[in-house]
């Protein structure tokens, strides 16, 4: 896992690649979700998690307005994809560091 530091208060606006092993559009019409959760796995709030373009799903916007009510320190990003029949593929999780 990696860690970034994101500072309490401002908006967590976050633009993540996917792999190139996934051809372009292998994740269309997947449904995709992310949650931050504290040091102890407890849900601190959903992530707004949206395609740039649905169509090709090849970067993945991350977005939370708000994060005054984060806790300081260090925090996980997980990011889950699921796919109509079910079929969960989930993102390695991600540390943020809240300062």
């Amino acid at each position: 896992m990696r860690c970034i530091e994101q500072r309490q208060g401002d908006a967590f606006d976050y633009v993540g690649t996917i792999p190139a092993s996934f051809a372009d559009g292998y994740f269309a019409g997947w449904t995709v979700s992310a949650n931050v959760y504290d040091s102890a796995g407890a849900l601190i709030t959903a992530v707004t998690a949206t395609w740039n373009d649905p169509a090709v799903t090849r970067v993945l916007h991350l977005f939370v307005l708000d994060t005054t009510t984060w806790p300081l320190g260090v925090v996980t990003l997980d990011v889950r994809l699921v796919r109509g029949d079910g079929y969960r593929k989930s993102w390695e999780k991600t540390q943020f560091k809240v300062v």
